[in-house]
C-alpha cells in the first residue's frame, strides 16, 4: 500500500485520524500518524525496495485491547505490514498510547 493510499484507507478504520497531533478535543480511542521515515533499501546506487515507515498512535483511556485488536485486524485485513513498538501510559493527558510502526511500499 502506498503512503498515500495509506492515509485514505486507515480512515476506514473506525477511529477519529489526525496527522501530527490533535489541537481540538477528540475522545479517545483515536489515531495520531506521523509523517513516514524513507527506509528505503538500494543496491548499487539504486532504490529497489522502495519503503516508507510510519508511526501510528492509539489513544485509548484504559488498556484497551479491544481497540487494538480492532486496529491490528484492519492492518492485517488491509495487508499493511506492522509492528507494535511500545505501550505507555501519559500522564499528563491520562491516557495510553500505543504505538505501532508501518511499512509502506510505493
Amino acid at each position: 500500500m502506498t503512503p498515500n493510499d495509506f492515509y485514505e484507507q486507515i480512515k476506514k478504520a473506525g477511529f477519529p485520524v489526525a496527522e501530527a497531533e490533535y489541537k481540538k478535543a477528540v475522545n479517545p480511542p483515536y489515531l495520531v500518524t506521523l509523517k513516514g521515515v524513507d527506509e528505503s533499501v538500494y543496491a548499487n546506487g539504486k532504490k529497489v525496495i522502495p519503503v516508507i515507515k510510519v508511526d501510528i498512535e492509539l489513544y485509548t483511556e484504559k488498556n484497551d485491547n479491544s481497540s487494538q485488536a480492532r486496529l491490528e485486524d484492519w492492518f492485517d485485513s488491509n495487508d499493511v505490514e506492522y509492528e507494535m513498538k511500545e505501550r505507555a501510559w501519559i500522564t499528563e493527558e491520562n491516557l495510553y498510547v500505543t504505538v505501532y510502526k508501518v511499512s509502506l511500499y510505493e
